[in-house]
């Protein structure tokens, strides 16, 4: 590293700045400096009055099998229109069984456990 020297005869980094130090290592955050960039963003978000979730809306260890059986459930219960919301949701429900019940075997380990 280039240093130059300021007033006082002292090394200074190349940038010009006594506190700017370049080309060395910087420490990651810490979890309380993450914790208050968190509190600071929420707080922002909250005064541009935007809905915010508490939490993530269901379990996030689920949303990976999300990515398998949503798309294969699309493809089975818009292959037909579909009229009213009891229609709809008995499509969903036929097309989730007929989705779900062959393959749960072939993707979920016979030694996993739910909780």
């Amino acid at each position: 590293m280039v240093y130059h020297e300021n007033r006082e005869g002292k090394p200074m980094p190349s940038s010009g700045h006594p506190m700017i130090k370049t080309n060395e290592r910087v420490d990651p955050p810490s979890s309380c400096q993450r914790l208050t960039a968190y509190r600071q963003t929420n707080n922002y978000v909250g005064t541009l009055a935007i809905k915010t979730l508490a939490g993530p809306p269901y379990s996030v260890d689920l949303a990976p099998f999300d990515f398998y059986i949503f798309p294969e459930i699309q493809k089975q219960t818009f292959k037909k229109a579909v009229y009213g919301r009891l229609e709809a949701a008995a499509a969903y429900e036929k097309a989730v069984d007929a989705t779900f019940a062959p393959h749960f075997l072939s993707v979920v380990p016979s030694n996993a456990s739910m909780y």
